[in-house]
């Protein structure tokens, strides 16, 4: 999912509403259940004012780097890649770059 601001992903919920709407169609078509994994939300971000991460926090987000291969690859994980904005989102920043240029989506 594209973030809007450096320091934010999706500061005022937009996205997680169009996240919300596409996920409820595949409840609806199947009524399971499905957990989700949001990279930006699970893995530890710098800090809000762009303090860089704790020695402890760098190890703990190496680790989870490691794990994702097996999130992102596993052929029972279905995954949804949002890689566009409604045009009335207006990202900010170094986030405002094409998400296809981003290093981060060629992983995912």
């Amino acid at each position: 999912m594209p973030a809007l601001t450096d320091g934010h992903p999706d500061p005022e919920g937009k996205q997680l509403v169009r996240l919300a709407r596409m996920l409820s169609s595949f409840v609806e078509e199947d009524n399971g259940s499905y957990a989700v994994y949001l990279s930006y939300c699970s893995l530890l971000q710098p800090g809000a004012s762009g303090e860089a991460r704790t020695a402890e926090e760098s190890a703990l987000y190496a680790t989870s780097l490691q794990t994702l291969p097996a999130i992102y690859g596993h052929e029972a994980i279905p995954v949804l890649v949002l890689d566009s904005m409604p045009e009335e989102m207006d990202p900010t920043g170094a986030t405002a770059k094409a998400f296809a240029s981003r290093g981060w989506a060629h992983f995912e």
